[in-house]
């Protein structure tokens, strides 16, 4: 009886030893491009839409005004 090897072949970084790129990589690839795309669409629509917020809005500015008298120089004033 004779003894039968299997060849299993090496695979490379870019793909099998046929040269075929493995379709879960592809996969993986695939769904890491669309999350970073969304992660920066999300970033950049935040940031912009902060930084419109920020322009629009109103500036406190603080006012010295005079409210009324006692007499004798003493007047009362509000901010």
């Amino acid at each position: 009886m004779g003894t039968d090897t299997a060849y299993i072949p090496l695979f490379t970084p870019a793909g099998d030893a046929a040269g075929d790129v493995d379709s879960m990589d592809t996969h993986k690839k695939t769904l890491r491009d669309r999350f970073m795309f969304s992660f920066l669409s999300v970033a950049l629509w935040g940031l912009l839409l902060s930084a419109t917020w920020m322009a629009s809005s109103p500036v406190a500015t603080a006012q010295v005004n005079f409210a009324f008298s006692v007499g004798d120089g003493v007047n009362a004033y509000y901010l």
